[in-house]
């Protein structure tokens, strides 16, 4: 009988410490936590409420759902004092865009305080209206549309004193149809990467007394640039100095052979390639006669 009744509260036990650990694994998921750089990462819901110490930030994992029978637009909205949001570059969903009923999106957000006290800021789901109507933002909310810069790409962006640009461009359109101008973020295989699109002005950088534009900064960090002239133009100003050269590429800009890879001249040269291999385990002194001869015969021609 004392065996049974050990039996019984060894059970016991061994069930509430089972779900008492199930209840922390639980609770825990929805504390907020400092990871290793200093961030507070937490994960909410539409309508929550974070309070944010004062001159300090917080990476929130926002998660939204639409609960519309209908696909809809959908965006991020926030309020609060002295309050930004931003989302990251490398979010798993984007911030804007269209869902589906009853489907849920992640974006992974940026809450900034840059005020001197604490301050809370509420996040809220916007929706547009059924069959893909624009979104409705309530009165005093914000909607999310600034990225953060993030990675190395995103460190030298901040040492050129740089800020990302709000919206989304629309590949399908000219920046000069869905007005977007400005630096955008794309992603490589190196990570977060952003490029410069449309009529930007603040892009020009000068080195070696030549005139650059950057057009890139790749996921590494490193930056693409264009030369663009001996001084600083405007954009669509084209004269001499942006030339570096003028010779002609193409005499018949019909011909396309001569932007393509000639597979029959790559195969003679890799036939040579073959017979001077050749030659040279064969016969390696007509091999060295060959080159000989071939090297004075350059000579003499160059």
């Amino acid at each position: 009988m004392k065996k049974k009744h050990l039996i019984i509260v060894g059970t016991i036990i061994i069930s509430a410490i089972v779900i008492l650990g199930l209840y922390q694994t639980f609770a825990l998921s929805g504390d907020i936590t400092k990871d290793t750089s200093g961030y507070y990462n937490v994960t909410v819901n539409d309508g929550t409420t974070i309070n944010v110490p004062a001159n300090s930030s917080k990476t929130v994992y926002y998660k939204l759902t639409n609960t519309n029978k209908g696909t809809v637009k959908y965006g991020v909205g926030y309020s609060g004092s002295n309050i930004t949001v931003r989302f990251y570059s490398d979010t798993q969903d984007p911030v804007t865009g269209t869902v589906d009923y009853g489907k849920s999106k992640f974006i992974k957000l940026y809450v900034e305080n840059t005020g001197t006290t604490a301050s809370t800021v509420t996040l809220s789901t916007v929706l547009g209206y059924e069959h893909g109507g624009d979104l409705i933002v309530p009165s005093g909310v914000t909607l999310v549309s600034n990225a953060l810069a993030t990675g190395k790409a995103g460190e030298t962006l901040k040492k050129l004193n740089l800020e990302l640009s709000s919206g989304t461009p629309d590949f399908s359109k000219t920046s000069e149809e869905d007005g977007t101008n400005g630096i955008y973020a794309s992603m490589d295989d190196d990570g977060a990467s952003y490029y410069f699109r449309g009529e930007v002005e603040n892009n020009y950088f000068s080195f070696a007394e030549l005139y650059w534009r950057i057009v890139r900064i790749n996921g590494d960090g490193s930056i693409r640039l264009v030369y663009a002239g001996t001084s600083a133009h405007a954009n669509g100003e084209i004269t001499s100095d942006v030339v570096i050269g003028t010779s002609t590429y193409a005499d018949d800009p019909s011909d396309i052979s001569v932007f393509n890879f000639d597979k029959s001249t790559a195969f003679i040269l890799l036939m040579i390639g073959f017979l001077l291999m050749f030659l040279l385990i064969k016969w390696p002194l007509l091999y060295w006669k060959i080159i000989h001869f071939v090297l004075i015969i350059v000579h003499l021609v160059v």
